[in-house]
C-alpha cells in the first residue's frame, strides 16, 4: 500500500512539473506581449491582465504543492534543531499532525467558496467562462498536501520501524 502511495504521488509530481512548466511559458510569453503591444502599439488587452493574475495564482499553488513534496512547505521547525531524541519526533510528528488539521479545514473552507461560486455562474476574469474554474487550484493544494503529509507520516513511521529492526 505505502509503495503504491508513493508511485501515485511521483506520478503528481511529475504532472505538476509539467503543468508548472506550461503555465511558466504562458507566463511568460503572455506577459512580454502586452509589454510589446502596449509600448510599440499602443493598445493592450485587459483579458491578458486576467489571465496573468490567474496564471500567478496556479503558478503559486503549484509551487507551493511542489514544496509539500519535499517537506519545504513547513520549514518553520527552529525547534526540532534545538531538541533530539523522542523529544524531537514528537515535535515533527505533532506538525505533521497539525499540518493535517489545517490542511482538512482551509481544504473545506476552499471548496465551499468555490461551490458558492458555481452557484452564482459569475464570469468577471474572462466572459463566459466561469471564475470558479480558475479557483480549483486551491483546493486541490490543500487535498494534495493533506494527502503527502499522511505519505509523510507512513513514511516516517516505515522508516522509523526499519532502523529499529
Amino acid at each position: 500500500m505505502r509503495e503504491m502511495l508513493n508511485k501515485a504521488n511521483f506520478f503528481i509530481g511529475n504532472f505538476e512539473k509539467i503543468f508548472l512548466y506550461i503555465i511558466l511559458f504562458s507566463l511568460i510569453t503572455l506577459a512580454f506581449g502586452q509589454v510589446v503591444l502596449r509600448n510599440f502599439f499602443d493598445i493592450g488587452y485587459l483579458w491578458i491582465d486576467q489571465i496573468i493574475k490567474m496564471e500567478v495564482l496556479w503558478i503559486t499553488f503549484l509551487g507551493a504543492s511542489r514544496a509539500s513534496d519535499s517537506k519545504g512547505h513547513l520549514c518553520i521547525d527552529i525547534l526540532s534543531y534545538y531538541i533530539s531524541g523522542s523529544m524531537r519526533k514528537f515535535v515533527i510528528f505533532s506538525s505533521d499532525i497539525l499540518l493535517l488539521v489545517a490542511c482538512i479545514f482551509f481544504f473545506y473552507a476552499s471548496y465551499d467558496s468555490i461551490m458558492i461560486l458555481q452557484k452564482t455562474g459569475i464570469s468577471h476574469i474572462i466572459s463566459g467562462v466561469p471564475d470558479w474554474l480558475f479557483r480549483v487550484i486551491i483546493p486541490y493544494f490543500f487535498a494534495i498536501t493533506f494527502f503527502r503529509a499522511i505519505l509523510f507520516l507512513i513514511n516516517y513511521n516505515e522508516a522509523d520501524t526499519q532502523k529499529q529492526a
